[in-house]
């Protein structure tokens, strides 16, 4: 939450979320990773936290790592930390002892690392300057090898099976085939208003579309993506988590939006 940093809610009743905790930041808070007991909130200021939250009323901060560039983004796999340090790249950090957690790898993208997703031997990290897509083979933690790099407008990646859905801002979302991981193609591109993140689940990518709130898109033809639906949100939206029958937007000053996509063609606010 910006400068107000990691805020827990309860969202057991949907239809009145309650705050349930919070803990103040070391750094102005961009990205949130939660894995198992613990969150992992990368910052402006250089600093990925290390949040127990085992107990979510009273969450306490047990580790911290400088990660040199803006911390912007993080994805949490097995007992490493992958962070987009922006001018410095991505960074590998082992938080296998989260009170120490210890750089083992990093790979320079060359411009300002924005976005991560992690899919089992590879890191597809999201050059927003340069406006690339790193494929990036890091079974070998500790020396990260390019595997491929792919022009394209990005802000966010999500990967679902042998695709990457890529958000580009003006330029929509982006489909990559990506089952040759050397030579990645371009599959189709659906163009939105200002796409900035998107979640996948099942037949359809949702997408945060800044002013244009949430848009729900038909995935099942990937060479032929079409809108099912969509929600206007109060604010920007930003961010998006997909959970059952809800989509969670981060929209910008007006909080967290929870939007019952139960029906993809009408979703409605959570009553």
């Amino acid at each position: 939450d910006d400068w107000q940093g990691l805020q827990i809610i309860n969202i057991s009743n949907v239809a009145a979320p309650v705050y349930a905790g919070a803990c103040s930041p070391l750094s102005t808070a961009w990205g949130v990773f939660v894995s198992g007991a613990y969150a992992y909130v990368a910052g402006i200021e250089q600093t990925l936290e290390i949040i127990n939250v085992s107990n979510v009323a009273a969450p306490s901060r047990t580790g911290a790592f400088d990660t040199t560039g803006y911390a912007y983004r993080v994805f949490v796999s097995g007992t490493y930390a992958y962070s987009t340090a922006t001018e410095s790249g991505l960074k590998i950090i082992n938080i296998s002892n989260a009170a120490l957690p210890t750089q083992v790898g990093s790979f320079d993208t060359g411009g300002y690392a924005v976005s991560i997703f992690v899919s089992g031997a590879y890191a597809y990290v999201g050059d927003g300057f340069l406006s690339l897509l790193h494929i990036i083979n890091i079974s070998d933690v500790a020396v990260p090898t390019l595997t491929k790099t792919f022009n394209i407008s990005i802000s966010s990646v999500n990967v679902s099976g042998t695709y990457a859905y890529v958000t580009g801002g003006e330029a929509g979302l982006h489909i990559i085939d990506i089952s040759n991981l050397a030579a990645p193609t371009l599959t189709a591109t659906f163009d939105t208003t200002d796409a900035i993140s998107v979640a996948i689940s099942g037949a359809y990518a949702y997408v945060a579309d800044e002013d244009s709130g949430l848009q729900i898109i038909n995935i099942s033809n990937v060479a032929v993506p079409s809108r099912v639906g969509g929600f206007d949100t109060t604010n920007n939206a930003q961010g998006i988590v997909v959970s059952g029958a809800y989509a969670y937007v981060g929209d910008g000053w007006s909080g967290v939006q929870i939007i019952n996509i139960s029906d993809v063609t009408h979703p409605i606010l959570a009553p």
